[in-house]
């Protein structure tokens, strides 16, 4: 669902964004090689629903958000429902835009996606996220 207000350039911000979770459901990680900078982290808490608790603090690298993007939906286990992108802030340089998307059947997270401007193209340079309880 977008935001039907947005101007070309923070459409532009949002779809970059979006190919975060389009590297994952379609097996895409080139996407992440393609809108990610290499010193790029992701940081976050992933509820376990079996267990009923939260897991201590993920943190992964850019290299192991690729590698884990060839593997995660190659069983299609991520469902076809539409992800919900907002547009929360956006300046010359940095923008914020929350993904909030189902990850597994009736497993949802939000996704904080941090971006910058560089050399006039927005790239992904951080994911703050957790699972939605």
């Amino acid at each position: 669902m977008k935001d039907t207000r947005l101007t070309k350039e923070s459409e532009l911000v949002v779809q970059v964004a979006e190919n975060y979770l389009k590297a994952f459901k379609e097996v895409k990680p080139e996407l992440i090689r393609t809108h990610f900078i290499p010193q790029f982290t992701k940081v976050g808490y992933f509820y376990d629903y079996e267990n009923s608790k939260w897991l201590d603090l993920s943190i992964h690298s850019f290299q192991q958000v690729v590698d884990w993007a060839v593997t995660y939906n190659v069983e299609r286990i991520m469902p076809d429902s539409e992800a919900i992108t907002t547009l929360l802030h956006m300046q010359d340089k940095i923008a914020v835009v929350r993904v909030e998307a189902e990850w597994a059947p009736g497993k949802w997270g939000n996704d904080y996606v941090l971006l910058c401007k560089q050399e006039d193209r927005w790239v992904i340079a951080s994911i703050y996220w957790q699972s939605i309880v």
